[in-house]
């Protein structure tokens, strides 16, 4: 016989490893498919080598090769109508565009993780500067901006004070190395943390 306490296991783990500040679960579908299949996968997918070239190449640090990844799963996962990389010192994120675009779907209904909502089609951006997030936030939602922060502190703070003043709303991920948004008016102001 089972006990409850030993099927709590895994969800105690995932707890562990992803919170919300507050205290409070993932309330949201879309943000707990959003931390399980695409932040916290470790499944590696077949374009994974050619990005990993890519970054090596440009002598790139193992946090851009994690943002590369991640960049990858994000535009794999959700329908992405445009991508853009918006910044300094993302040469390799500009070469890896391409293999980017060919992982998009632009269809929400026919998406193969999906379906989607019509309205869910998203534009996708790279952001390694304060001026870039201040043109972006002024931009039509939805969209979904990962931002490198890892580098740039200020660029950190500047995001969550963008998130605090309602400039940017929707899903926000604390990573160790980036800000993950989804803006979309579909979500409530959320905010989670993934140790990942």
């Amino acid at each position: 016989m089972t006990s409850y306490s030993s099927l709590a296991l895994p969800a105690k783990s995932l707890w562990r490893k992803c919170f919300s500040h507050g205290g409070h679960g993932v309330h949201s579908p879309f943000a707990f498919e959003l931390l399980t299949r695409v932040v916290e996968e470790k499944s590696p997918y077949s374009a994974f080598a050619s990005i990993r070239e890519v970054v090596h190449r440009h002598g790139r640090s193992k946090h851009d090769l994690r943002l590369a990844f991640l960049f990858y799963r994000i535009s794999a996962h959700y329908p992405i109508k445009r991508i853009q990389v918006l910044g300094a010192y993302c040469s390799y994120m500009q070469e890896l565009l391409p293999l980017l675009q060919r992982a998009t779907c632009p269809s929400p209904l026919g998406h193969p993780y999906g379906p989607y909502p019509r309205g869910d089609l998203f534009s996708l951006f790279f952001i390694t500067e304060e001026v870039a997030l201040s043109q972006v936030i002024e931009e039509p939602t939805p969209a979904i901006l990962l931002v490198a922060t890892w580098q740039n502190p200020s660029l950190k703070r500047r995001t969550i004070q963008y998130f605090k003043e309602g400039r940017l709303s929707g899903i926000r991920i604390d990573l160790p190395s980036a800000q993950l948004v989804i803006s979309s008016p579909r979500f409530h102001s959320q905010q989670y943390k993934s140790t990942l």
